[in-house]
């Protein structure tokens, strides 16, 4: 929602800009002089930072890291233990609390890590369920190396 506001935002004031350039452009001789000689620079790159702008608004996927701790759970129906290790990532001014099951990995994918360190920023999306052949997890995210992170969120503070 909030990036749709932002794009919003962006957009009228490029549309003013817009308005408010060629006004100026019409009423200033210097400013008519460029523009029938091929264009000022300003008419040039106005486009391409609009562009620049409207790139900006997409969806911010970026995750921060701000805590890791790794304990030692019991199996489920089986004995032993093993790891699992607990993140608190940092979202648009939320805490996400998730967890990483070093038991599944194998299961979900033979590339996947539980290999995030605290103080980065890695990539996740909230994966859609029409996705068939996939590993059930509520974020998937890519490490530094770009191998998968499936990530189970426990609370969103």
């Amino acid at each position: 929602m909030l990036a749709n506001r932002i794009e919003a935002l962006v957009y009228l004031a490029a549309h003013e800009l817009r308005h408010l350039w060629q006004a100026a452009r019409l009423t200033d001789r210097r400013i008519t002089r460029c523009v029938s000689t091929g264009g000022s620079a300003v008419d040039r790159l106005l486009p391409g930072f609009l562009i620049f702008l409207c790139v900006g608004c997409g969806a911010n996927n970026q995750y921060e890291c701000i805590e890791r701790t790794q304990k030692d759970v019991p199996n489920f129906q089986a004995s032993g233990t093993h790891t699992e290790v607990d993140y608190v990532l940092l979202h648009d001014g939320h805490k996400f609390y998730a967890a990483c099951d070093t038991t599944t990995l194998d299961k979900l994918d033979p590339t996947a890590t539980c290999a995030f360190r605290v103080l980065r920023n890695y990539e996740c999306v909230q994966p859609t369920d029409n996705k068939p052949n996939k590993a059930l997890s509520d974020l998937r995210c890519k490490d530094d190396e770009g191998r998968p992170v499936y990530l189970y969120v426990s609370k969103k503070e």
